[in-house]
């Protein structure tokens, strides 16, 4: 679907025209095929690994190295982003998505878009979560236990300044705790009095 779009896009530059527009004369037409190329990038990358070939990079002039860096910076960002809701568990509000990430959520919202039209996340209620578990364990096992266990701390620590419920904070602290340490103790008292939003995450 996106590529026919993206086909029909690049074709409708000249066919009337006597002198046929293409990216390279328009910059119009040039932004809008960058992001139709970005959006099916990102889509790809959300449902599995995602590997961009270029031919000829020695020849690409200023443009073509900005429209790239576009691609690229997507592709990061949509992996990036579901990475930091695998480590949330199998469901994550947008909210807790976004104080782990210090994005804005209107920021995420794409991205999320993108995740739910590729079938990696599906609408829950209130929150979203991964359409099935083994797109989350993937997601999830692919990161080294030493990144995994410092993305958990971070999780904790900033769902603590904002206000979070005690036992979502301990779970992710505990998550990634170290030997001796003495914040993620602190929390654990309060957990069992606390409210765990993630059943999922909580186990």
């Amino acid at each position: 679907m996106r590529r026919a779009a993206i086909g029909e896009l690049l074709a409708s530059g000249g066919a009337e025209q006597r002198v046929p527009i293409t990216v390279t004369s328009d910059p119009g037409l040039r932004f809008a095929a960058v992001d139709a190329f970005a959006d099916l990038a990102e889509e790809l990358a959300l449902s599995a690994p995602l590997l961009i070939g270029v031919d000829d990079l020695q020849w690409a002039d200023a443009s073509s190295l900005l429209t790239l860096g576009v691609l690229s910076r997507r592709v990061e960002y949509a992996r990036q982003a579901l990475l930091a809701a695998s480590i949330l568990g199998s469901s994550f509000t947008v909210a807790d998505l976004s104080v782990t990430m210090a994005r804005p959520a209107l920021e995420l919202s794409s991205v999320l878009e993108e995740g739910i039209r590729a079938g990696v996340l599906a609408g829950d209620g209130g929150r979203l979560r991964f359409r099935h578990d083994l797109i989350r364990d993937a997601i999830y096992e692919n990161q080294l236990g030493s990144i995994r266990q410092g993305l958990h701390r971070e999780a904790g620590q900033r769902l603590a300044q904002a206000g979070a419920p005690s036992r979502q904070v301990a779970e992710q602290l505990a998550r990634g705790a170290g030997p001796g340490d003495t914040e993620a103790i602190t929390w654990l008292p309060g957990a069992g009095r606390g409210r765990c939003r993630d059943p999922a995450g909580c186990r």
